[in-house]
């Protein structure tokens, strides 16, 4: 019988130099097959008031979330409410890709640090 195998991810991120602005930083590696369920992200270290993070992947840098300018709390998890999962219930993968983090620094910013998660589903035969 098949069955539906779930797996739960997490990294550390921080912007290599927060003063600058990073693009399609990966995060986490996806394969062709697998099915994002569930994503979610939590500030561990506040950034400041003018910086933008974007949480998605090469079909959209949004795609899992558009984190609001000026991450200046630390915040409990949070889900991510993005387009792949509010409209679509999570994507399936049909390539390799990568989820990725896009940082926009803005002035007064900090070295803050996000915890991203992921859950990552697999049909098992």
């Amino acid at each position: 019988m098949a069955h539906l195998e779930l797996r739960r991810y997490s990294t550390l991120w921080s912007p290599a130099n927060y003063k600058e602005n990073e693009a399609n930083t990966p995060v986490f590696g996806v394969s062709a097959g697998e099915y994002i369920v569930a994503a979610a992200y939590k500030v561990e270290t506040v950034f400041g008031p003018n910086c933008v993070i974007n949480y998605g992947d090469g079909g959209g840098e949004v795609g899992y979330d558009a984190i609001a300018a000026g991450v200046t709390n630390v915040l409990a998890l949070t889900q991510a409410d993005g387009a792949y999962l509010v409209n679509a219930m999570g994507k399936l993968y049909t390539t390799d890709d990568t989820i990725d983090v896009d940082y926009t620094a803005g002035a007064s910013n900090a070295s803050g640090k996000m915890r991203f998660f992921i859950v990552k589903a697999q049909l098992e035969p």
